[in-house]
């Protein structure tokens, strides 16, 4: 999920540090506009026929003590299997994740938030998957370079699935799920040049404590030139329900982007 907005002052008296921005103790930034583009890919010829393709963006609007943030990614891949006959390429990779998020705070370290996702992944069994959440974030620790918080709140989940080739029809391809949320996020400028952001969210199902659901993403951005960096994103997304419609439990992926900030 896209991190909130940097507090409106620091209780040290420094700057916020912004991705890609060296903290400064001179001013502090109660305005925000930013704007990230990503793109990436491979291509593999010979005895290995594939492609993957993934892009996305980022953007951020501060202006306090209001905050927006709003993610997309989308990833496209297709392969020649080898215990397939033919050459054809097929698909193995297709999924889009989008994420918009308003925060406000009442003090420099806590506040309120409003957030809505969505997700479409066929070879989850995700025909479509809409996410409403509200809650309340609190700075834990604030310093010059880096920053830890966490969240609490409640999701709403509405879920179309399908049941994934070979397996029984599902018998409720529709579902609304209630779960506590709980969020551990943390980002650090490791130096000029290169920042880390990453978190953990975890949805407790108010029905079903045991169909718990995980997602852990990290983040690593380094500055090459100007406005130009390159991004190295590793996510693991544990869901326990997965099983009821023939799917694996934990899905991983590593991506490595470009990623160039517009604005």
């Amino acid at each position: 999920p896209p991190p909130p907005p940097p507090p409106l002052t620091n209780p040290s008296g420094a700057g916020i540090t912004q991705s890609g921005e060296k903290a400064s103790y001179d001013a502090v930034k109660t305005d925000v506009t930013s704007l990230n583009a990503s793109g990436g890919g491979s291509f593999n010829s010979g005895n290995t026929k594939a492609y993957l393709l993934n892009a996305g963006a980022d953007f951020r609007l501060v202006r306090a003590p209001h905050g927006v943030g709003a993610q997309v990614a989308f990833a496209y891949g297709r392969a020649d299997p080898p215990d397939v006959e033919g050459d054809d390429l097929l698909e193995t990779v297709k999924n889009l994740n989008a994420k918009a998020r308003y925060d406000f705070f009442f003090t420099p370290t806590d506040g309120a938030f409003l957030a809505t996702a969505f997700r479409w992944d066929p070879f989850a069994g995700i025909n479509r998957r809409n996410q409403f959440q509200i809650g309340y974030l609190r700075y834990f620790w604030l310093e010059e370079k880096h920053r830890f918080w966490g969240e609490l709140g409640y999701d709403l989940t509405i879920d179309s699935l399908r049941a994934l080739p070979g397996e029984d029809p599902l018998t409720d391809p529709h579902q609304t799920l209630h779960s506590a949320r709980l969020f551990i996020g943390y980002e650090n400028q490791l130096n000029a040049a290169v920042t880390y952001l990453g978190g953990v969210e975890g949805l407790l199902n108010f029905e079903k404590p045991e169909n718990v659901r995980v997602n852990w993403d990290n983040a690593l951005r380094s500055s090459i030139a100007g406005a130009l960096k390159v991004e190295l994103k590793f996510r693991l997304a544990l869901d326990r329900g997965a099983k009821d419609r023939g799917a694996e439990q934990v899905d991983t992926a590593t991506i490595v982007s470009l990623l160039y900030t517009l604005i």
